[in-house]
């Protein structure tokens, strides 16, 4: 929970960064519970605004992009497997999850950590009326943001222009979604972050 909790309030200043253009970096902040009070308040039918997710609005200037999405962040979720070395001497082997798991795991389970990860962040979004966005980091890797399909062709349009870096589209039995790595999504969006949110909320978004 604690590593959880570190990459959310990490992944909380770099959205206040891109959002604000790098003036601001407190505009973004956890959930109550990473979402978890949203939860249990749905189960009664009470709605809690900008409570579901892990992430939310910690200043009204920022609220249109939490108008569009439901934002979760995720970290961790590797396993350890026991290897012998020299003999009769047992080690752990991290584990680490990949997003190749949808097409090539073995285990009967097919629903990886990705897919877990993206359903969670599919159901709360269509929980609250809005669009999904997954910020996740492997165990010593990069962080990377998952989008829907409508949303990719949507900011391509807006750009009008390719995107000058990889990515992954990935193709769900429901859906499509593309993985950035985050960092070079931010750059690419660096000055039309906000832009494009308010547009895109205009043309879509009815309060």
């Amino acid at each position: 929970m604690a590593k959880g909790g570190s990459f959310e309030r990490e992944m909380a200043t770099q959205l206040s960064l891109l959002w604000s253009e790098g003036e601001r970096e407190d505009l973004v902040r956890r959930t109550s519970g990473s979402g978890s009070r949203f939860t249990s308040r749905k189960k009664v039918n009470k709605d809690t605004a900008f409570e579901g997710g892990d992430l939310t609005l910690a200043d009204p200037e920022i609220r249109p992009l939490f108008d569009l999405f439901s934002i979760e962040a995720k970290t961790g979720y590797c396993s350890k497997s026991k290897q012998k070395k020299e003999g009769e001497v047992t080690s752990f082997r991290i584990q680490n999850w990949c997003v190749l798991d949808v097409l090539d795991s073995t285990k009967t389970k097919r629903d990886d950590a990705f897919i877990e990860m993206w359903k969670q962040a599919r159901r709360d979004a269509d929980a609250q009326l809005k669009s999904p966005m997954l910020l996740f980091r492997r165990l010593t890797r990069k962080s990377c943001i998952v989008l829907e399909d409508f949303l990719v062709r949507s900011l391509f349009s807006f750009k009008q222009g390719g995107y000058p870096y990889s990515s992954i589209q990935l193709y769900l039995k429901e859906e499509t979604i593309t993985i950035f790595n985050y960092m070079e999504f931010a750059d690419w969006m660096w000055g039309s972050f906000k832009k494009f949110v308010l547009k895109f909320n205009k043309e879509n978004y009815t309060p």
